[in-house]
């Protein structure tokens, strides 16, 4: 076959290299086929060359690879959003068990706040005085003065006046007791007090 014009498909110029090997193989004299299929496969280099070179080819090419790093910029970037989602679902899912733990934290505590002083109530040998003074930070009788004085001012200054007057008064009250007990009748006393 005589190339008059150029094959511009690969896929004919290969199937003319073909033809022209098919009649090498009928033709006795080779040195003439040979020549011609030297020819062909140098004419068909050439055209391919120059199909490469040409610039649909290569713009073809370059929407091509334009294409395939599109692809591959979109999987690496749904890959990033699905690590991004799993993280922001474990992210929400820790936010979730933290505010569960602060509810329970802060029910537990009002719980306890509540129900500590029934429970210190039923305890026995007096301890609950104890729990009251150690909640207090001092002492059983000096918490048991203040939470006299707290629930009422008025009737807790008679008690400290009742008190003072009984220690101004210590000794004749002991001796009219005495006089009292030793008659066994009702016994008058002379009390002195200070204003």
């Amino acid at each position: 076959m005589d190339h008059h014009e150029p094959v511009t498909d690969p896929a004919e110029a290969f199937e003319a290299l073909r033809a022209e090997v098919a009649a090498l193989r009928l033709a006795p004299d080779y040195s003439l086929d040979l020549a011609r299929l030297a020819k062909g496969i140098a004419d068909m280099s050439s055209q391919l060359k120059a199909m490469r070179e040409h610039p649909a080819f290569q713009a073809q090419q370059y929407q091509e690879a334009v294409a395939n790093q599109a692809r591959e910029a979109a999987q690496k970037f749904a890959q990033a959003m699905q690590r991004d989602r799993a993280q922001l679902a474990e992210l929400m899912a820790r936010k979730k068990n933290t505010q569960r733990l602060i509810y329970c934290d802060a029910a537990a505590l009002v719980l306890g706040i509540l129900l500590a002083p029934l429970l210190a109530s039923a305890l026995p040998f007096g301890l609950d005085s104890r729990i009251a003074a150690l909640i207090m930070q001092t002492d059983r009788w000096k918490a048991g003065e203040a939470l006299m004085q707290a629930a009422d001012p008025q009737n807790w200054q008679q008690v400290v006046e009742a008190s003072k007057f009984m220690r101004d008064n210590q000794k004749e009250i002991e001796a009219c007791r005495a006089r009292a007990v030793k008659s066994q009748k009702a016994h008058r006393c002379m009390i002195s007090i200070d204003q």
